[in-house]
């Protein structure tokens, strides 16, 4: 990939082109992403992926608490 930095008129001043390579950054990360989602198989039982809502790390934390306060109680 080439990237190049253009200067772009904005009125007030010059622009180094580093708007635009955000811009252009983004774009290639959803693509990249899109492209890893479609090859990746995610477990049900995983937590803390986008992709799993309700999922998140906070929750597999509050699941690992709770088993360890039965485990407790039991002895």
């Amino acid at each position: 990939m080439i990237v190049c930095f253009t200067p772009v008129y904005k009125g007030k001043g010059s622009c180094t082109g580093s708007e635009l390579l955000e811009h252009a950054t983004d774009v290639v990360e959803r693509v990249l992403d899109y492209r890893i989602w479609q090859q990746v198989k995610i477990d049900n039982m995983q937590f803390g992926y986008k992709c799993m809502l309700g999922k998140a790390t906070t929750d597999a934390i509050f699941v690992i608490r709770q088993l360890r306060e039965k485990c407790r109680a039991k002895g």
